[in-house]
Order: structure tokens, then C-alpha cells, then sequence
């Protein structure tokens, strides 16, 4: 009889497959993501690309729900990325960058509240750059197994809105990808 693996001696160890599908409807290209559970991968690092949107207050929910389930207890490592606005003068732009920067620096120490009362691992970082590059670059520096991004942000420099960040940062990772709704 060949042997079996029950269920009670998998530890929580998973990967995804991600299926892209791009479709088009009344001139508009959709572009949806599948997750499909492949096998068993430890992780031990989960980086949460953090823009202090309500979208990505749910990604990072969803990376406390998984590192509280998870037998490993993964380091969650948020980042938050500040885009550099074009054309301006570089005073101008300095004032801008430290004023995000203390911003978001609020923003992530009620983070690392939430996750330390829950006894989760959890760092935090400010970045400047372009969000998607600097995420990949991020998580690869860091050897993050699985980045957990929202469906889509808003920058907080010019209210733009980056849900072609997700997209991005999904084409470009060498690990798994998870983009919350």
C-alpha cells in the first residue's frame, strides 16, 4: 500500500499558481486573477504592499489572517511606497516626500499595534520609487516568499489611483502574488 500524507501532518505549507485572464467587454479590457492552490511551500516572509487605501487595509487583514493560521508564524513586512512627483523642483519635492513619509509612518505604527496584539512577527519600511519595482525589489532583497497587495490604491501624492500597480507587481515577482479584493 503506497504511503499517505493525512492532512493533520501537512503544516500549513502552500503555494499558488496564478492564471491570468484578460477579456473584452463593450471596449474595456478586464483582467482577472485565479489562485490555484499547487502544493507545499514554507513561508516564512509575507510582504504587504501598504498605501494606506481602504483596499490595502484589507490586504493586510488578509496577511494577519494567514500568518495567525499559518503553523510557521511568517514575518509580515509592510512597505509603503511614496511616488515622486515629476516636474518640480527639487525643495519642492523634498517637502512633499518627508510630508508622505511622516504620513505613512503613522499609518504603519497602528499597523504594528494591531499585528503585535495578535503576537505576530512585523516590520515596517518607506520607500521612494516607482510602487511596483520597488515592491518586487523589496520582497526579492528581503527573500519574501508571497506578496500581499490590494486590488487597487490611491498614491498619496496627486490622489492618483494604481490599480495597474497590482497588475504590475504580479507580471514582475518571482514569488507568489496575491492581490485582495
Amino acid at each position: 500500500m503506497p504511503d499517505q500524507v493525512r492532512h493533520d501532518e501537512i503544516k500549513d505549507e502552500f503555494y499558488f499558481e496564478t492564471v491570468n485572464i484578460y477579456s473584452w467587454f463593450e471596449d474595456t479590457l478586464f483582467f482577472n486573477t485565479f489562485f490555484i492552490m499547487k502544493g507545499y511551500q514554507m513561508i516564512t516572509k509575507m510582504l504587504v504592499g501598504f498605501d494606506a487605501s481602504e483596499e490595502s487595509y484589507k490586504a493586510f487583514d488578509f496577511a494577519l489572517d494567514m500568518a495567525a493560521s499559518h503553523k510557521s508564524e511568517p514575518e509580515i513586512l509592510v512597505l509603503s511606497v511614496i511616488r515622486p512627483p515629476e516636474g518640480m523642483n527639487l525643495v519642492d519635492t523634498d517637502s512633499l516626500l518627508d510630508e508622505a513619509a511622516q504620513e505613512f509612518k503613522t499609518e504603519l505604527a497602528g499597523l504594528t499595534e494591531k499585528a503585535k496584539s495578535a503576537n505576530l512577527k512585523i516590520s515596517t519600511d518607506v520607500a521612494v520609487g516607482h510602487p511596483a519595482d520597488t515592491i518586487v525589489r523589496y520582497a526579492e532583497e528581503k527573500g519574501c516568499s508571497l506578496i500581499i497587495v490590494g486590488h487597487k490604491g490611491r498614491s498619496k501624492l496627486g490622489g492618483l489611483l494604481l490599480g495597474s500597480v497590482s497588475r504590475h507587481i504580479a507580471s514582475l515577482a518571482g514569488c507568489t502574488v496575491v492581490i485582495v479584493r
